[in-house]
């Protein structure tokens, strides 16, 4: 089934436009023989102000030079997180999914990332999901580990890169 997961993954990375990371996700039941996507997710910017003329309007002085705004700027990987306008790919599925009419509870959510970030867990542990399978990389937010952990959903490593 992995295998199967991954090529799908793989194969919404087209639609990713996010300048930072081409993050993708799944929500799957496999509480049957079939495996079934009930719904996927990309990180994308939010259309309504993209993550430059967001962080310019907040007065960041910087040349667009194609990279995401907050690494023009010197952030590190998880911070100046208040400059992105994504939408991250796992609420993204947790939205595509109930926008299906599917209940979340109990499924499980495959993504390429690494543990994600405490908003992200937050809605997992909100969307009732019991098992994430991520990749074998250090988290990009420590405290999404935390809610994930006291919100009881299960956390695997599926695959290393």
């Amino acid at each position: 089934m992995s295998k199967m997961i991954r090529d799908y993954l793989h194969s919404l990375e087209s639609r990713v436009t996010c300048r930072s990371r081409k993050i993708t996700c799944v929500i799957v039941n496999n509480e049957s023989e079939i495996v079934e996507i009930v719904g996927e997710g990309t990180n994308n910017p939010d259309p309504t102000m993209n993550c430059v003329s967001y962080a310019q309007s907040l007065e960041y002085v910087f040349k667009d030079d194609g990279r995401c705004p907050r690494r023009i700027l010197g952030f590190k990987s998880g911070q100046g997180l208040e400059l992105c306008r994504a939408k991250h790919a796992e609420r993204e599925s947790i939205a595509n999914a109930l926008s299906r009419g599917v209940d979340t509870h109990g499924l499980s959510m495959y993504m390429d990332c690494e543990c994600p970030c405490h908003e992200c867990a937050t809605a997992i542990v909100n969307a009732g999901i019991k098992e994430i399978f991520i990749k074998d990389h250090p988290d990009y937010d420590p405290r999404g580990r935390v809610i994930l952990n006291n919100g009881g959903v299960k956390i695997t490593t599926w695959f290393k890169e």
